[in-house]
Order: structure tokens, then sequence, then C-alpha cells
């Protein structure tokens, strides 16, 4: 389970950005990584179309852009080559740009609630959260 200080330190560190808005975690070269690219590659191969979407309006059936870490990532993860939350299906989402757009422009408490409610429904237990 996601520990609220890591989280919150994850929101602290995304603030700092270089002069073309590139996060930290982006700047470190993880997904220029082959480890990432096929992952992110075999990930959107099994999950074509927007989970965000379909989770909100089944009807709607849109692709993917991106495959989103619903835990974020901060740079020890990467330095310590955490698999759990750099690589686990459990952590990633495919989202269309709109959706990945919305969820990182939210607070980190509903952010926080999004990734245990996608384990959940990744583990068939329906995506119930408690608040």
């Amino acid at each position: 389970m996601l520990t609220k200080k890591k989280h919150t330190f994850y929101w602290m560190e995304q603030k700092q950005r270089d002069s073309k808005g590139r996060s930290e975690v982006s700047q470190s070269g993880f997904y220029s990584r082959k480890e990432w690219t096929t992952t992110r590659a075999y990930y959107a191969y099994l999950n074509p179309h927007c989970e965000h979407c379909l989770k909100k309006e089944p009807s709607i059936i849109k692709a993917l852009d991106e495959v989103h870490h619903i835990r974020p990532l901060t740079l020890d993860d990467i330095s310590n080559n955490n698999l759990d939350i750099l690589y686990s299906e459990q952590n990633l989402m495919s989202v269309c740009r709109q959706c990945h757009t919305i969820i990182h422009n939210r607070d980190e408490k509903i952010n926080y609630k999004l990734f245990d409610r996608m384990n959940n429904i990744k583990k068939g237990t329906g995506g119930i959260i408690s608040s």
C-alpha cells in the first residue's frame, strides 16, 4: 500500500522542473530505458483503450495515448530499481491525453485513492474503496 509520506514527497519533487517543464523523473532518463519502452508497449498492447474513460462511462471507448504510473515515480524508485512501482501492471493504467492531464492536475488525495481503486479492480475486488 502506498504511504502518505512517500506520496507527499513525490508531489514536492514534481514541482522541481527544468526550463522545458520536465520533472526530475523525466530528466532521469527512465522513460528512455529499454525496460520501460518494452513494458509500455506490452501494456499498451494488452490495454489499448483509455481505462479512465471506460471506468467513467463504459460506452466511451478512446484509444490510449499514454501508459500512466498510478502511484507516481520518485527518484528513489528509479535509483533503487523498485520493480513493483516501475514496471508492475498493478501500477500502470492506459489513458488518453485528456484523462492523463486530469489525473496529473488532481490533488494527491484523489491520486492516492485512484491507485488503490485501480489495484482493487485489477485484483478483481470491484474497485471498492473506503473513505
